[in-house]
Parts: C-alpha cells; structure tokens; sequence
C-alpha cells in the first residue's frame, strides 16, 4: 500500500496499483506503474510506503479497528496504526448462549 504525498499530506492512499494523474505535474500515469517503478522513482514522484503498528486479535472477542493513515513528514513514513478493544462480556455471554440453543 503506498500514500502519494503532496505539498506535505496525503493526497491519496493507493491500496491497488491503479492509473492515477499526479494532481502537480499533471502527468497521467498507467495502473501498473506502482508495480513496475522502483522505490526511488516512487519516492521521487511523492509516494511513501504505508505501514502498519499494532495487530488484531481474536475477533469473536474484540472489536478491531484502525486508524486513518499518519503522515510523520520528518521520519516520511505514513503509519496505520490496528487497535482492538474488547467486546462487553455480558453480550459474549448472551450471544454465545444464543448461538448454541438454536
């Protein structure tokens, strides 16, 4: 997944190699060029690597999440951060339960 920079913040947030038009220079670029480009014919056009921190857990038992995507312009990174937080224990319960009597 790469976030094309532009003029200091994500301009777009690339999950598939697709055509795109650089919205400064105007130059239209095919859909698999993301593919095809090395890292530092991406990174000299503006694009930036996302990563992810955190991970999921069980999903029966959390309810997953993430963040929008950060752009740390002095580290140029663009960072996802994945979140869990556990689900009420008495609604496990109840649908568990429901679950198993029908």
């Amino acid at each position: 997944m790469w976030a094309l920079i532009v003029d200091g913040s994500i301009n777009k947030v690339f999950k598939y190699p697709e055509a795109f038009k650089h919205p400064t220079t105007g130059i239209q670029y095919p859909r698999n060029w993301l593919t095809l480009a090395s890292d530092s014919e991406k990174a000299s056009v503006g694009f930036v690597e996302v990563k992810y921190s955190g991970a999921y857990k069980d999903d029966k038992y959390y309810n997953n999440s993430e963040s929008s995507p950060v752009y740390d312009a002095s580290a140029k990174t663009v960072t996802i951060t994945k979140t869990s937080t556990a689900k009420n224990v008495a609604d496990l319960k109840t649908s568990f339960k429901d679950a198993t009597t029908q």
